[in-house]
C-alpha cells in the first residue's frame, strides 16, 4: 500500500495508512487524511487556516471522485 501527499500531507498519512491496513477504503483513507491537512493550525495552504483569495474571502473548493464508480 502506497499513499502519496505532499509535505502538508505529513499529519493525515499514518492515520490514511492505518484506515488502509485494517481493510478501509482509499475513500475514507483520503478524506481522513486530508482532513487532518484541512484542520491543521500551521498549515495555511488549504483548510480553515489558509490564505483568503483575492477578494478576501476564504475559499474553500475542494473534489475527490472514486476512480471505480467515477462518483
Amino acid at each position: 500500500m502506497i499513499i502519496v501527499g505532499s509535505t502538508n500531507a505529513d499529519v493525515g498519512i499514518q492515520q490514511g495508512m492505518d484506515i488502509l491496513k485494517n481493510g478501509g477504503s482509499a475513500m475514507d483513507a483520503v478524506e481522513a487524511t486530508i482532513r487532518l491537512v484541512e484542520d491543521n493550525p500551521d498549515d495555511h495552504t488549504v483548510g480553515y487556516n489558509s490564505y483568503p483569495n483575492i477578494l478576501g474571502d476564504l475559499q474553500l473548493d475542494a473534489s475527490i471522485m472514486d476512480g471505480a464508480t467515477l462518483e
